[in-house]
């Protein structure tokens, strides 16, 4: 039985050439927060958070959106750095067939925490378009 290769969207791809990016989010949550605080603090604050690391799902669906945001807990690195666990929901809805998609995702990034402030730094892959390859 042969088995079809997954072909990966092309922003998926990173080649020589590929233009890359550092998004940076800074959200100021209080200074001299404790673990629990600071994990209470990135909750109120999902709605920023999701818009920040759940912004590209074509590797779900290319109609895939995000559902149920929820940062799942906090652990410290040392030295001001944490590891955030979050997961989501999502859904997409195929109109012409009629049909439903849906799943989960579990995920996890690094941030710091210092000054009252917690920055997340990510690196994201530029879209690429074709009339910037010619």
């Amino acid at each position: 039985m042969r088995h079809a290769a997954r072909q990966l969207p092309s922003w998926l791809i990173f080649d020589v050439g590929q233009k890359m990016e550092t998004k940076v989010l800074q959200i100021d949550v209080g200074e001299d927060l404790d673990g629990d605080e600071l994990l209470s603090a990135l909750r109120e604050h999902a709605s920023e958070l999701e818009s920040f690391l759940v912004d590209r799902l074509e590797y779900l669906s290319v109609r895939a959106v995000c559902d149920n945001f929820e940062v799942d807990a906090i652990e410290s690195d040392g030295d001001a750095k944490y590891t955030m666990r979050y997961k989501f929901d999502w859904s997409a809805h195929y109109g012409c067939r009629d049909a439903n998609d849906c799943g989960s995702s579990e995920e996890g990034i690094s941030f710091k925490y210092s000054a009252g402030v917690v920055t997340i730094e990510r690196e994201v892959v530029q879209p690429r378009f074709p009339n910037e390859e010619f």
